[in-house]
């Protein structure tokens, strides 16, 4: 009889909407997200995708992934089940494309709560001024740099701007990274904007930053394929 009053009560929550065994995470993330969209207006005015061409570099990348560090791959595909929907559907509504979302697997592997030791903190990496540049409260008694809906939001309004800066997205890339500051001197002293003419001038961890999104995206495309399953 206990078991049966337990079960009732479980279905009438269930039916006046206070308990939902079926819904997922990335469903919580997602609603929540339409919701605040409902009540913001977002430029959807679409910017190219990024060319995905393979190189030396990118082939470097795409072998440590295979051989090094497939758990990085495997933990971040997981992990990326719970919030991909979501940012998806933020970057269409601000014409971001959607295979920028792989940003958040690099710099976190999609962990909300990651912080670097500079202090880069969230999903996007966000330091304290760029947060805050983008509309993000961060101070002692919250930081909304590890809301994953806010600060997607954030993120893709700061990639757009950036691809505005320089109409490119490895540079625009690049200058996540390490800043505009350093992709604007580097285009100085090269006297050119193309990101694998001017790669070496860059440190190596923008270099590779820039390579490892491309060959993170090549392999996120078709994981079976790879080698790749989720949990």
């Amino acid at each position: 009889m206990y078991k049966l009053i337990v079960i009732l009560i479980l279905l009438g929550l269930s039916a006046c909407g206070f308990y939902n065994t079926q819904k997922s995470s990335d469903d919580i993330y997602y609603e929540r997200y339409m919701k605040i969209a409902a009540n913001e207006h977002f430029s959807n005015e679409k910017l190219p995708k990024p060319e995905l061409e393979l190189n030396d570099d990118i082939k470097r990348e795409l072998n440590y992934y295979l051989k090094q560090d497939r758990k990085f791959i495997l933990y971040a595909l997981n992990n990326r089940v719970k919030f991909e929907p979501m940012i998806r559907k933020v970057f269409e509504d601000n014409g971001v494309p959607g295979e920028l979302a792989i940003v958040a697997l690099i710099e976190s592997m999609y962990n909300p709560d990651a912080v670097s030791r500079s202090g880069a903190t969230g999903m996007w990496q966000f330091m304290k001024s760029t947060g805050e540049l983008y509309g993000l409260t961060v101070n002692f008694l919250e930081d909304q740099r590890k809301d994953p809906v806010l600060s997607t939001i954030a993120a893709a309004k700061h990639l757009k701007d950036l691809y505005e800066t320089y109409n490119d997205w490895l540079l625009a890339l690049a200058a996540y990274n390490a800043g505009t500051g350093t992709v604007n001197r580097t285009i100085g002293r090269a006297g050119s904007n193309n990101f694998w003419g001017i790669k070496n001038l860059f440190r190596e961890q923008t270099r590779r930053y820039v390579a490892k999104f491309v060959a993170a995206n090549i392999i996120l495309k078709d994981p079976d394929y790879w080698g790749f399953k989720l949990n």
